[in-house]
């Protein structure tokens, strides 16, 4: 059934409603933005789409009652039976919060995130990486803020992030994220291919300072291998970009194989 039919179905009787809820469906991303162009500045939009329709489902809304009465129903439910692929929330972090503080503290099911790219309100984003499911998160994205001290340590300790395929951090400027990060993997012994990627992080010295009793292989400026508790690992650090200043634009980690 399209998701237009399902949502008639589930109203025709209780039994239908269970069955309904208890099938999962395909979603291809949720996302808010706000301030578009086409809208005043006070508008956002809430939209999702699903693999089986040609056009994105998309709400708009300007006050936090219409958010509260015509998106907050639908956005639980979307949350509630999709396997997701991305989740994409850079915007309205008052309307988030507003959302988190609701369920703060409340036993939920996991939701079923693949790509959860989460830049607003740390506490809505500590909320949704406690609540996704770490068997099917494969890609954490978010974005540091260099005035504010970033809660690595904090979101390390949820499995959902630190067990991802992928991690990826914007506009980090502190190097101790990336230590933060690869000191976490070396403790879990992380699983081949895992990856790390941080962008502005720092110089290629001060990583190869810090785990100078790691180092086993070096490319001044463009990469370094580093040994981990497991014989049959290492962890391969590419450097990009290396400006005349030796600060880079982005590094590469990941967690390699020894054949």
């Amino acid at each position: 059934m399209d998701f237009k039919t399902r949502s008639f179905f589930r109203q025709t009787a209780r039994s239908n409603k269970n069955l309904v809820d208890s099938l999962p469906i395909f979603i291809d991303y949720i996302q808010f933005t706000g301030s578009s162009q086409k809208n005043s500045k006070q508008c956002t939009e809430f939209s999702f789409k699903i693999d089986n329709l040609r056009q994105p489902k998309t709400f708009r809304f300007t006050k936090k009652s219409e958010f509260r009465r015509k998106i907050l129903p639908i956005f639980l439910y979307v949350l509630k039976i999709g396997i997701i692929d991305l989740f994409f929330c850079h915007y309205v972090p008052d309307l988030i919060d507003e959302l988190v503080g609701m369920f703060y503290g409340w036993e939920i099911q996991k939701f079923k995130i693949r790509h959860l790219d989460f830049v607003v309100s740390r506490r809505a984003m500590f909320w949704f990486a406690r609540n996704s499911d770490e068997k099917v998160l494969e890609h954490f994205e978010t974005a540091a803020d260099p005035f504010i001290d970033f809660p690595i340590d904090n979101l390390l300790t949820f499995p959902s992030v630190h067990n991802a395929r992928k991690i990826e951090i914007h506009e980090s400027y502190k190097i101790e994220i990336l230590y933060a990060i690869i000191e976490k993997w070396i403790e879990i012994d992380a699983s081949t291919g895992s990856t790390v990627i941080i962008y502005k992080p720092g110089n290629y010295y001060e990583i190869s300072c810090r785990f100078e009793d790691r180092v086993i292989y070096e490319i001044p400026n463009e990469k370094i291998l580093l040994t981990t508790n497991n014989p049959k690992k290492q962890i391969e650090i590419q450097i990009k970009h290396q400006d005349n200043f030796d600060y880079f634009d982005s590094v590469t980690c990941q967690i390699v194989e020894i054949f």
